[in-house]
């Protein structure tokens, strides 16, 4: 199959994705066409993080949510998380109103590093500016707590709140945050995480990550959770106990508020 992206019109009308949009719409009935497609594109060409591995190379899997668990990415098609090395143009071409990473979204609290997908919907989500939002020397738990609600690579907010009930310090700080009037702070999952590393020149020296430990709210194994290294951009995972590391909150917002 060739790579090179058709027309418009031409993948507006693909059986896949008017399927995906039949589908949208059926869960959604007040879901307007307009806004269907632009979802039903994006889950078209999308993946999702399955692993790093340990040379720091990211590995992905077809994303099977509204296929029935056939793939829905064609092949060729890159997804859009902000990583090196991946080709934005099939998918920068479909949501091309899109902000680029750092960029300040002032009605949204932050910064904005990417988009996400969590139970079907697309989200947008921002990193909290480094005064409010970031935190250190807070443990992920004290008592390394098995968390089942806390193994999501990207939802964030669904992975600190199940933190928070089980006693996490980092979580319950990020729970009681309320920059810009916001009360939906969270943790990074695993996958925000690696997009903030990946947005992080694009920040105002002021909001500049320190060359440190930050911890991800997925829960790698009852005694270890997930965590990147802002110096070198190693992604490993270390003890739940630790308080060295250090912190910085997203919030995630309907991808529908960037839609002229």
């Amino acid at each position: 199959m060739s790579d090179t992206p058709q027309s418009e019109t031409d993948n507006d009308r693909r059986p896949g994705i008017q399927h995906l949009v039949a589908k949208l719409r059926a869960a959604n009935p007040h879901l307007s066409e307009r806004v269907a497609l632009l979802r039903a594109k994006v889950l078209w060409t999308s993946r999702e993080i399955k692993y790093v591995d340990s040379n720091r190379r990211w590995a992905f899997k077809p994303n099977p949510d509204y296929l029935g668990g056939q793939a829905t990415a064609e092949p060729g098609r890159q997804p859009f998380h902000h990583h090196p090395g991946a080709s934005m143009n099939a998918t920068a071409s479909i949501v091309s109103n899109l902000p680029t990473p750092g960029t300040l979204l002032p009605a949204q609290g932050g910064y904005f590093h990417g988009i996400v997908l969590i139970n079907g919907a697309l989200y947008g989500e921002v990193t909290g500016p480094k005064a409010e939002c970031e935190v250190t020397d807070l443990v992920w738990s004290p008592d390394h707590t098995d968390v089942s609600g806390a193994v999501s690579g990207f939802d964030s907010l669904a992975n600190t709140r199940a933190m928070a009930d089980a006693g996490s310090p980092l979580a319950q700080a990020a729970v009681a945050c309320r920059v810009g009037g916001f009360d939906d702070w969270a943790v990074p999952a695993q996958g925000s995480l690696l997009m903030q590393w990946d947005m992080r020149a694009a920040l105002p020296k002021a909001q500049a990550f320190a060359k440190n430990w930050y911890w991800s709210s997925t829960q790698y194994s009852r005694d270890f959770a997930f965590g990147q290294n802002f110096a070198n951009g190693t992604t490993s995972n270390f003890s739940e106990s630790w308080a060295g590391g250090r912190a910085r909150f997203v919030r995630r917002f309907p991808i529908e508020s960037l839609i002229d």
